[in-house]
């Protein structure tokens, strides 16, 4: 068998294993798609899923989540399960409940192991200590963490002891607040920065003459610091963290919520948020960078209304209602982006075999060796850098990590416009790579590397084979286990660059350049 059949074998065996791994749609469930009346909802997000918890009927809940491309008024049944759930936490793709006899259990939001369509994996928890009444829930990057409150004193706390659990793999590790809390009557937990794992508790007593304000408690270096504000909050007022500020949620009006931001010493109105008229519940929590608040009108349907820091506060978020409904159907257009590159590729490898199974033949002049592929690597990510940082800077991306692993083709789930980061980089990266080819055989990283691109027989290349080439990487880049190719090939050439008939060569120093290339 010929090298460029092994080639062409390995390539589509690389084609079937990464289209195996490559669905994240969602199984459609079997259960009910409408809704009946609910009586208590729990709800939070996290900047993957936003999940909603409602009682179906006595001793069962349903459980539906948001994915970032869904419909703003969709929300999609996960499971239904028994049990009644007191508190819900979410953090990535797992949503974290404590239940009425103080269980708890994660819910992932996954693949399954077929690697087609998601799943969601229930996971038990150890649960919450015996002697504990839970307070509040909040989840970030180490898990859930628990605040409670101690029924009966013991030796080294007071009756009524607040205290902080993490979690654990092996339980809950406890770190008790000043025993002065034990009479506060109102306390929260709020995730201030779930990707830091970062926390604070709340304290006030509503109508205490002799703490009118409220305080900020955050433990540091094994110390607990508080800030205090001269500002009294009301007994519904609802603290949760957006955008690494505390925000406190309070009603203002009949049928609106009045929103502020903790920065630093001062508060910030954020503006009003409109609920429906004499809501039986409302919860306020963050989806990724924003203020949401699900409220359930008196029928026991679902309203959310989602309010953005930086929007003027004079303009008041209005609520919307939402539909539970099994999750459509719908083509992964990500992952058919992905198919149609590596069918591309594959045909691109058979007809160059069918055009010369023997390869095309390079002859460099001695000044010329072909580069390594360490400078070339290199070149390539100095390359994609102003793509990758402007893609990240338009579209709010925390790192190339997420940019890379969430919206590329094959990695992200969903629609088209899950791909806008990446056809923004790529756009940049073709556009500066094509044309600066074309006119020095250099791209920037090449120029940096001291490498160059020139035909097979070290001449400089031209528009059609700078466009070929630049072209094909962009199939590469989507297929990316086709850069195998470059292993492979006798002269380290990419598949574009064997077809485009170029190859990538630097500065032979005078001792190489007695060295014969090889042909």
């Amino acid at each position: 068998m010929t090298a460029p059949c092994r080639t062409i074998l390995i390539a589509l065996l690389l084609a079937n294993l990464t289209f195996a791994q490559d669905s994240d749609q969602p199984t459609m469930p079997t259960a009910e798609a409408t809704p009946e009346p609910t009586k208590w909802m729990l709800a939070d997000g996290s900047e993957h899923l936003f999940w909603v918890a409602t009682d179906v009927a006595e001793g069962k809940f349903r459980l539906t989540f948001r994915l970032p491309q869904t419909d703003s008024n969709t929300l999609w049944q996960a499971l239904e399960s028994a049990g009644q759930p007191v508190a819900l936490a979410a953090h990535g793709r797992d949503a974290h409940l404590v239940y009425h006899d103080g269980t708890a259990q994660a819910i992932r939001f996954g693949r399954p192991a077929d690697g087609r369509g998601s799943a969601f994996s229930p996971r038990q928890l150890p649960p919450l200590p015996n002697d504990v009444a839970l307070v509040d829930l909040a989840a970030g990057r180490g898990g859930p963490v628990a605040l409670v409150r101690y029924g009966q004193a013991e030796h080294d706390r007071p009756a009524g002891a607040l205290a902080v659990l993490a979690h654990q793999p092996t339980g809950w590790q406890q770190t008790l607040m000043p025993d002065d809390l034990a009479t506060i009557t109102h306390a929260q937990l709020v995730m201030v920065h779930p990707g830091q794992n970062e926390w604070a508790v709340i304290t006030y007593s509503p109508g205490a003459t002799d703490n009118a304000g409220f305080d900020v408690w955050r433990q540091q270096d094994d110390a607990w610091q508080r800030q205090s504000y001269n500002q009294s909050l009301p007994t519904g007022v609802q603290a949760v963290g957006v955008q690494g500020h505390i925000t406190l949620v309070q009603p203002d009006r009949n049928h609106s919520l009045r929103a502020t931001m903790l920065r630093g010493d001062r508060l910030i109105e954020l503006g009003d948020i409109e609920i429906p008229d004499k809501p039986l519940r409302w919860i306020a929590t963050a989806k990724g960078s924003a203020l949401v608040v699900v409220s359930m009108d008196a029928e026991g349907n679902l309203h959310w209304a989602v309010r953005d820091p930086s929007a003027s506060p004079e303009q008041p978020a209005t609520s919307v209602s939402l539909n539970i409904t099994p999750p459509p159907n719908n083509t992964d257009q990500s992952a058919m982006t992905l198919v149609f590159a590596l069918i591309a590729m594959v045909l691109i490898l058979f007809t160059t075999w069918l055009r010369g199974p023997g390869g095309h033949h390079v002859e460099l002049p001695k000044s010329q060796q072909i580069a390594r592929l360490s400078p070339r690597v290199i070149a390539g990510l100095i390359d994609l850098a102003p793509g990758a940082v402007v893609a990240m800077f338009a579209f709010s991306i925390s790192g190339p990590v997420e940019l890379f692993f969430r919206y590329w083709p094959g990695a992200s789930s969903g629609t088209l416009s899950q791909l806008l980061p990446w056809a923004v980089a790529m756009a940049i990266y073709l556009t500066h790579t094509v044309i600066s080819e074309m006119l020095t055989g250099r791209t920037l990283g090449k120029r940096l590397m001291k490498c160059r691109v020139v035909t097979a027989t070290g001449n400089p290349p031209n528009v059609w084979q700078v466009i070929v080439r630049n072209a094909i990487k962009l199939l590469e880049l989507i297929a990316y286990p086709m850069f195998i190719f470059v292993l492979l090939s006798p002269h380290k050439q990419r598949l574009g660059d064997v077809v485009a008939m170029t190859v990538v060569v630097n500065d032979a120093s005078e001792d190489e350049a007695e060295k014969p290339n090889e042909e």
